[in-house]
């Protein structure tokens, strides 16, 4: 329990939190918000400088946040469940998690939905957790990625399981691969975006690709016809052209394209 900013507790006070009862639930507004936790004025306290409602970081909200200030701010009129009430300090515990939807509970019904969604933590040989939805994320096996991959990576997965006991999701991303690399048939044209420019060729973004990072590979031969030395000579990052499918590697996860091959194909 976070002590109150003055000394002693009035006997207004002491009346008021004989009607607060544990479980129930209170409204109130936000009156400061600090690192430690969040202050509020509860509805019908007597009127103090120092707010009587008290919440604490992580009852904030069910919503992943970096920053306080994502989720809530001084002035705003909130609604949580008593947690604890401490007569002798004059402060009631206070959580606003506790009355917002459970984003698990909807889960549960969408096992086998494909979602997409940022990762949001790397552990190691464990695996990376993304988030499938507001509040909730799920764990990807590490045997399952390919690469390199960072936090803030957007990336596509199928939710496998939905365990609301344990309060924990479980998420594959080798089924949404296989699906996106069934559906590019060679000879194909399709529509792609550069991701990197490099000697070698140009890394591309296909429509659809379950991430992170691109899927497809432009060789240097296959940049332009005639030839160039370089792809920057034709080329730039975030542009979007034609290219046609060459082959699709399902072991690598990679697609090879060829950009001369498609401008050749209109004329």
């Amino acid at each position: 329990m976070v002590a109150r900013l003055t000394h002693g507790v009035t006997d207004a006070v002491r009346e008021f939190l004989k009607g607060v009862r544990k479980g129930s639930v209170v409204s109130g507004i936000v009156g400061a918000v600090h690192d430690f936790g969040v202050f509020v004025h509860l509805d019908g306290e007597p009127d103090s400088e120092d707010p009587i409602g008290f919440v604490r970081i992580p009852e904030i909200s069910r919503r992943h946040f970096d920053e306080l200030g994502e989720v809530i701010a001084t002035g705003d009129r909130v609604r949580g469940e008593v947690l604890d009430v401490d007569e002798q300090r004059g402060q009631v515990s206070v959580s606003l998690k506790a009355v917002q939807p459970d984003p698990f509970v909807p889960l549960a019904g969408r096992a086998g939905e494909v979602v997409r969604g940022p990762v949001t933590k790397i552990f190691g040989e464990l695996g990376v957790f993304v988030r499938v939805a507001d509040g909730a994320e799920a764990l990807v096996p590490r045997a399952e990625l390919r690469g390199e991959v960072r936090e803030g990576d957007e990336m596509a997965v199928e939710i496998a399981e939905v365990d609301l006991v344990r309060r924990r999701v479980s998420a594959s991303r080798v089924a949404v691969v296989n699906r996106f690399l069934t559906s590019l048939t060679k000879g194909a044209v399709v529509e792609v975006t550069v991701a990197s420019i490099h000697n070698f060729g140009v890394f591309v973004h296909l429509g659809g690709e379950p991430g992170p990072g691109p899927s497809g590979l432009v060789r240097i031969p296959e940049v332009a016809w005639p030839p160039v030395a370089h792809p920057s000579e034709v080329l730039s990052v975030g542009q979007r052209v034609r290219a046609v499918v060459v082959h699709v590697d399902h072991e690598r996860e990679q697609v090879s394209l060829s950009i001369a091959q498609a401008r050749d194909s209109r004329g």
